[in-house]
């Protein structure tokens, strides 16, 4: 036969929870978080922003000239149809040559268009802010590298117009 002992009740003791690490860590965090949110204010800032291309409100020009800058291409449109295609070398400068060409074409728009002075600028992600900055030379330059009036001087990004 089996016996079995009888259960004492006094025979295991109660373990006390140890507050000590939590009360330290509250005692950290509390005051952080007091003054953390303490300096957090709301700032509204207004700006105004050009108009989008979409937008109903903007009577758009019925002329429209566009230069595309890729990796490898330099592109000009006028009024959606294509003027001029030009390779251009993948890294680096320029060439000269492509800049006096794509120049000549610029001239001669404004010379169709003497009245037009916007010309919009869609070049992709990765081209080189030195290769915008020439192009947006030979477009505000009237004789190539010199001169006092501006061909195109009203140069944006493709889909903005700014007033």
């Amino acid at each position: 036969m089996i016996r079995r002992r009888p259960i004492q009740i006094g025979a295991f003791e109660s373990e006390e929870l140890n507050l000590t690490p939590f009360l330290d860590l509250m005692m950290v965090l509390i005051p952080f978080l007091m003054l953390t949110t303490s300096f957090y204010s709301v700032v509204v800032l207004s700006a105004k922003l050009p108009t989008p291309v979409s937008s109903p409100a903007v009577n758009l020009p019925t002329f429209d000239l566009l230069t595309q800058v890729s990796g490898d291409s330099l592109k000009l449109f006028v009024n959606q149809k294509p003027r001029l295609a030009l390779a251009i070398p993948k890294e680096g400068p320029m060439d000269p040559a492509v800049l006096a060409t794509f120049h000549k074409e610029l001239v001669a728009i404004k010379a169709e268009h003497p009245g037009e002075t916007r010309m919009a600028l869609d070049p992709q992600p990765r081209v080189t802010l030195d290769r915008i900055e020439q192009i947006m030379d030979q477009a505000v330059s009237q004789e190539s590298g010199k001169g006092k009036d501006a061909l195109f001087p009203n140069v944006a990004l493709k889909g903005v117009y700014a007033p």
